[in-house]
């Protein structure tokens, strides 16, 4: 694709997607509009450097959208914020919207990330509600080592979670 060719594509995906990618990013940044756009900015960047494949994709609006869900979690990466969506409240909280025909997909994106011993024990403790002393009983562990495990699951799980919770 020669230069004028990329410039018009690019015209063209930025013209029909900008007001609906700027309302998806100012209801994550409600706090924030200036930062909403600096990352809409930084996305559609990343849409200019990949033009090339991005105008043969067959939905860039939702491409833009995944990237801007990466590019969010940078953001609260780099500020040190993570934390403060990785709560367990928030991760419980999952379980409601995964309750009816969304459990494939929570079991997909981090059956990805987790071993299966992981993956059981995150399932057991956020989604069936076990409490860390029943789950530690089950596996004649202590309470503290439960504790651990499920800190160390969240830290391993961290990008898929965020996403799951920011954006459902």
């Amino acid at each position: 694709m020669d230069d004028t060719s990329r410039e018009n594509a690019f015209n063209l995906l930025y013209d029909e997607s900008y007001e609906e990618m700027l309302k998806f990013m100012k209801g994550f940044f409600y706090w924030d509009w200036e930062e909403a756009y600096d990352v809409l900015q930084e996305v559609y960047l990343t849409a200019y450097e990949k033009i090339d494949s991005l105008s043969e994709h067959e939905n860039p609006v939702g491409w833009l959208k995944q990237t801007a869900k990466y590019k969010t979690y940078h953001v609260f990466e780099k500020k040190n914020r993570i934390d403060e969506i990785l709560t367990d409240e928030n991760i419980m909280s999952l379980n409601q919207k995964f309750e009816d025909d969304y459990s494939g997909l929570l079991e997909t994106d981090l059956k990805n990330v987790l071993s299966e011993d992981e993956f059981r024990l995150f399932y057991d403790f956020y989604m069936k509600g076990f409490t860390i002393n029943e789950l530690a009983g089950f596996r004649d562990s202590t309470d503290q080592a439960v504790k651990s495990k499920l800190a160390r699951i969240r830290k391993k799980a961290r990008k898929q979670l965020f996403i799951l919770i920011m954006f459902g």
